[in-house]
């Protein structure tokens, strides 16, 4: 999965998007939504809970971003999930930890910049859906 998200902080809104592409075998999905009073953090993070509900699997997710948006502070120094999750975005961190077990997903970090040029102009090129799925 290659995601990336960003916001308006400056408006009153707090105007906010993901866009993300989901790869597996020989496909390729589009995935997006915008988001209001929201952080740049806040909407990758939510990206990523919105694309593991769609997952039909048990599957090991490699995440391609700019960067780990706090979703390392799920787990310990051992790689094992905390029980509680301390943090800014910790409401939505407990959320995505608690579909990370129930749907038996392993997350793995793969920071990079390399994809995000690419998946910003992907997001721009389509217009979004009234249920905020990228066409």
């Amino acid at each position: 999965m290659y995601i990336v998200g960003g916001c308006n902080s400056q408006s009153e809104e707090k105007e906010g998007y993901y866009a993300a592409e989901l790869r597996y075998k020989d496909k390729s999905r589009f995935i997006g939504r915008n988001i209001d009073n929201t952080t740049s953090n806040r909407v990758v993070i939510e990206g990523l809970i919105d694309i593991i509900k769609i997952l039909k699997e048990p599957c090991i997710i490699n995440v391609y971003s700019a960067g780990t948006y706090g979703y390392k502070s799920m787990y310990n120094k051992r790689g094992q999930y905390r029980e509680t999750i301390k943090g800014v975005n910790n409401d939505l961190l407990s959320i995505l930890q608690k579909l990370l077990i129930e749907n038996n997903h392993i997350l793995l970090d793969n920071r990079s910049n390399k994809h995000t040029k690419r998946l910003k102009e992907a997001y721009m090129r389509f217009k979004i859906k009234q249920g905020g799925e990228i066409e």
